[in-house]
């Protein structure tokens, strides 16, 4: 029998969850304290520190990243950050950083990062 093992078929998978995990431990001390976005410049400083490091930088895409944020449309980001908050909407990691978003943060930040350029 030719078949791929188990391992061989899901290294992605196993790679893209230790990145996961090497990620979540790294974004510990961003998590537990609360960034603020009710001003443009707050908003700019907590879309660096929380998301690009997910979903990269401004304007960049690489395969297997979680889906694009910047430009993308305002009310659609203020409805998934508030779902994530609220965890009507449950990924973990998304949860953890949103539970101590306000209101105002998730507007500002759905705000900043809508206006945001985006090459596809």
């Amino acid at each position: 029998m030719n078949s791929p093992g188990i391992l061989t078929a899901s290294v992605p998978r196993i790679a893209m969850l230790i990145g996961i995990l090497m990620l979540a431990s790294g974004c510990d001390e961003l998590i537990k304290r609360r960034p603020s976005a009710e001003t443009p410049e707050q908003a700019a400083d907590t879309a660096y520190q929380m998301c690009a490091g997910c979903h990269g930088p401004k304007g960049l895409r690489v395969n297997l990243m979680p889906p694009r944020i910047w430009g993308q449309n305002e009310k659609y980001l203020i409805s998934a950050l508030t779902a994530y908050r609220d965890k009507t909407r449950i990924q973990p990691i998304m949860n953890s950083i949103t539970a101590n978003y306000s209101d105002a943060d998730i507007a500002g930040l759905a705000r900043y990062l809508s206006r945001q350029p985006w090459k596809p």
